[in-house]
């Protein structure tokens, strides 16, 4: 254990005994020491006594606010700016501290920073005297540490609706929407997305983004360990051949765990013709409106790079991959796995 957190037992012991809350007395201890940490610039100190504090309130604003600054100065910049969302999402309202604080500085020039700001404002302004706060309290998926099951639709359409709520101009409909599609990615959705259900989306503030997540992301994402393996691979851009008895007339792909593939484009290809090659992780950028894992087969067919993903819309219960130029998209492959 810890020397920051043995004094913890018996302050518990002791509040316990005067009958009270011993989680806000622990928590409060934790304060003070990071308060005391903060003075010396004891970042790891700071980090090990922030998450102590979340695992007592998970949903503490502060807290979440004094880890982003740990991390942040300790180089774990990713893991800042999702702490800081969290923050942000649990109602951290004091945003100037965003443009002043020097632990964010590491930061400051990430887009995510930017839409982290949006949301904290928007957090400012409804915790100002006589301004109408949002419907009560609203969900905040993205604030779980753990992804949580798949996006109902209307869990998605309560959390526009208390954070936008007008299909009009909103000054916060942008960094909304961003941070929506993220957790969308994260989490998936449980309902296959229709576009009869664009009125409702677009009434609660909704943008087109927020579609093509929906659209893009049904069911659980999958991690990197589902795309490993050897898949049937048609070269004319259907998954009908999966109806047919003619899958193993198809060419195929195989993706091996340690960063190498091997794809046999046609049916009719010779052994030398077969591309041995690598594979990488793809961008978020390269993902697009994708969650789960990809990966990018450098050098595939034609010569050029095609990024592979789980084909969300397959809706017959089999596994299915769709592959696809990464640059243009245009041309794309469909994968079956082999039984």
């Amino acid at each position: 254990m810890s020397y920051l957190l043995r004094p913890l037992l018996f302050l518990i012991i002791v509040a316990g005994s005067h009958g009270q809350d011993t989680t806000q007395v622990a928590f409060d201890a934790l304060q003070k020491q990071v308060d005391a940490a903060a003075k010396g610039k004891d970042f790891p100190s700071i980090e090990a006594l922030t998450r102590a504090q979340l695992a007592l309130q998970p949903q503490n604003a502060d807290a979440h606010y004094n880890l982003a600054c740990a991390q942040a100065m300790l180089g774990k910049k990713d893991e800042a700016l999702q702490t800081l969302t969290k923050s942000a999402a649990f109602g951290f309202a004091k945003v100037e501290l965003l443009d002043q604080d020097a632990d964010l500085a590491p930061l400051r020039a990430e887009p995510a920073f930017a839409a982290v700001k949006a949301v904290m404002q928007l957090n400012q302004r409804a915790a100002a005297p006589g301004t109408v706060p949002p419907v009560s309290p609203a969900p905040a998926p993205i604030a779980k540490d753990e992804p949580g099951p798949p996006m109902t639709r209307q869990e998605i359409i309560d959390y526009l609706k208390a954070r936008i709520g007008t299909d009009g101009p909103h000054p916060q409909k942008e960094a909304v929407n961003r941070l929506l599609r993220e957790e969308i990615k994260k989490r998936g959705v449980s309902f296959r997305y229709s576009y009869v259900d664009l009125p409702e989306f677009n009434k609660a503030g909704g943008d087109g983004s927020i579609r093509d997540a929906m659209q893009a992301n049904f069911g659980t994402p999958k991690p990197m360990s589902w795309l490993v393996g050897e898949w049937n691979v048609s070269t004319t851009s259907t998954r009908t051949f999966s109806l047919s008895n003619a899958v193993n007339q198809m060419g195929f792909l195989v993706i091996e765990p340690d960063g190498k593939y091997l794809w046999k484009v046609k049916a009719d290809d010779e052994a030398k013709n077969w591309i041995d090659g690598k594979w990488r992780e793809p961008t978020a950028d390269e993902m697009n409106w994708m969650g789960g894992a990809g990966v990018v087969l450098l050098g595939g067919e034609q010569g050029y790079d095609w990024i592979v993903h789980r084909d969300y819309t397959a809706d017959d219960g089999k596994d299915w991959i769709t592959i696809a130029i990464i640059n243009s998209r245009q041309t794309f492959r469909s994968g079956l796995r082999v039984p």
